[in-house]
């Protein structure tokens, strides 16, 4: 009679052997080419990276995986990325949007991403050497395109996570970032199913309603996990201190 042994349950052995796993080399027999290989390899430490950081700080984290390209790629559409002088990235995680942006920016684009979080920074910085990573708010975009001599980005796209945040920090975030618009400009942002019904939610599309002349949103993509929409938002409306608040009159008013 065969006797079966006990199985370990426990979730942090198993992600020490998968860690122990993928950091092995491989045998000639089963090596990878090596772009494959490192495609991979960064892929698995983005989502390691990923659910710590979620795991750590799920209020400050809006997904519990990086995004896909599907995503990335939904995300850079009708930019023209090639043609722009000025890109931001707001919110870049891991950088699985970061990727994509390097690889359609035109050879004469400024990059410039920005990151709240201290580790991925760090991270970043390792992955990217050649892009300047900045850890800072978001709300200071306009004093960091300063030093690049310009007053307006041309495409600012944006993971920061909104449903998870305080209507007031959207509202001072967004202000700054209308006004560091280029008038012909474009500004992208994800969020995630589900968040647009939420009171934080609909909070954000209606601020990007008042910010913007042309809002869109994408199609669900659901080759993300969680699946997720884009706004593409065009043509700032007004100076941060002349927009309403959302759902307020022409004076201000209720």
């Amino acid at each position: 009679m065969e006797v079966r042994q006990p199985q370990r349950n426990s979730v942090l052995t198993n992600i020490a052997i998968v860690e122990s796993a993928t950091q092995r080399p491989l045998s000639r027999s089963t090596a990878l080419p090596a772009e494959l290989g490192q495609r991979l390899d960064n892929r698995l430490t983005d989502y390691w990276s990923f659910l710590r950081s979620f795991l750590r700080s799920p209020g400050s984290v809006g997904s519990i995986a990086p995004s896909s390209r599907s995503l990335a790629e939904a995300m850079i559409a009708g930019t023209n990325l090639d043609k722009a002088q000025m890109v931001v990235e707001l919110g870049p995680g891991t950088g699985a949007i970061t990727q994509t942006i390097i690889s359609s920016i035109g050879r004469n684009s400024s990059f410039l991403a920005m990151e709240l979080d201290a580790r991925a920074v760090q991270r970043l910085r390792q992955r990217f050497p050649d892009v300047n990573i900045c850890h800072d708010s978001a709300e200071k975009i306009r004093s960091h395109l300063g030093r690049y001599g310009r007053r307006h980005a041309d495409v600012i796209v944006c993971s920061i996570p909104w449903a998870v945040m305080p209507q007031e920090v959207q509202r001072t975030i967004m202000q700054h970032v209308a006004a560091a618009l280029a008038p012909d400009g474009v500004f992208t942002a994800c969020t995630y199913i589900g968040a647009p019904l939420t009171a934080r939610g609909r909070h954000y599309g209606h601020l990007l309603r008042n910010l913007f002349s042309t809002v869109e949103v994408s199609k669900m993509i659901w080759g993300n996990v969680p699946p997720a929409l884009v706004y593409r938002c065009r043509r700032p409306l007004r100076p941060p201190e002349q927009a309403r608040r959302p759902g307020s009159g022409r004076n201000g008013s209720p």
